[in-house]
């Protein structure tokens, strides 16, 4: 059966400029590198793990060894999910363009521009799943193992105490609870990444906006900063999410990036004569981190 082609269009006269997409908000973790990536991972990884405990005493003459190494190991299991797309090229003949198939009866092409509007439209679509499912995503059919289902169930994350719903009245006391979880030796150190939902500096925008229109400022919007602490924002996180962890520590596996905006399309009259176009993507990937007492999780 062919993907559903619903075509609304009381069409008279002349098209005003190209296709219109529906917005569909960013993705952001791998534009930003808030995440390390690991290409060219089709089956399992081991994130490997070194942890060492000092064994110093006072000297005395002799040898006494003390401390202790760990080696240990986290498992990161890619999975690979598709995208099948089939479409009856007749179907396109009542669009605007159907000039661009030609006039043979065999519909020789699919519309050039209708072709580069669907696959504008998947790629904004695949760009946003993936940057929701490397933090949320469930494990469920063509859906990835995201990274915040893991830290909930994982008993080392230092979760936040009495996370709620944040509002412009609340944001600036949970924001201070969310620093304030983050062990001393790491909240300066490099790489460490405060990242919070867009709810939230929205609300801090707000409350911010308040003061600074009190005070005749105003800050400047593509700073997100709260009390000396730079916060960033994570656009794949569910609404009152915050997480702090180093990206090093973080990780996305993955083949090729660039099988996530590569659509193959065939022409399926090149082979059964069918009439039919279809398009194919397939990609993956799969999340790890190391340390779940590094990671602080504030999760309403």
């Amino acid at each position: 059966m062919a993907t559903t082609l619903n075509v609304t269009t009381n069409f008279v006269g002349k098209e005003a400029g190209e296709y219109i997409a529906e917005m569909i908000k960013q993705a952001n973790t791998i534009s930003e590198n808030l995440v390390t990536v690991l290409p060219n991972v089709v089956s399992p990884q081991w994130v490997r793990k070194i942890e060492s405990t000092t064994g110093f005493i006072d000297y005395a003459c002799g040898w006494a060894p003390a401390g202790s190494v760990t080696l240990s190991e986290k498992e990161l299991a890619p999975k690979k999910i598709k995208w099948d797309s089939e479409f009856c090229k007749e179907d396109f003949r009542q669009l605007w363009t159907a000039q661009e198939m030609g006039f043979s009866a065999h519909n020789d092409n699919l519309p050039a521009t209708e072709q580069a509007a669907i696959l504008a439209d998947y790629g904004q679509r695949v760009a946003r799943k993936i940057d929701v499912d490397i933090w949320e995503g469930d494990g469920t059919t063509g859906v990835f193992a995201g990274i915040i289902p893991a830290l909930v169930a994982d008993v080392d994350v230092l979760d936040v105490a009495t996370p709620v719903a944040i509002t412009s009245a609340n944001v600036e006391a949970e924001l201070a609870k969310f620093i304030d979880t983050v062990p001393d030796e790491l909240i300066g150190s490099d790489g460490y990444i405060l990242g919070v939902s867009t709810n939230v500096l929205r609300a801090l925008k707000k409350i911010q906006g308040s003061l600074a229109r009190a005070n005749g400022t105003f800050s400047n919007p593509s700073e997100f900063d709260f009390n000396g602490y730079t916060l960033t924002e994570i656009k794949g996180l569910n609404a009152n999410t915050m997480v702090g962890y180093n990206k090093g520590q973080v990780f996305f596996g993955t083949g090729l990036l660039s099988d996530m905006n590569e659509v193959k399309i065939k022409d399926m009259d090149e082979s059964d004569l069918s009439g039919q176009i279809r398009m194919k993507l397939v990609m993956t990937g799969g999340v790890q981190y190391a340390y779940g007492g590094e990671i602080v999780l504030y999760r309403a």
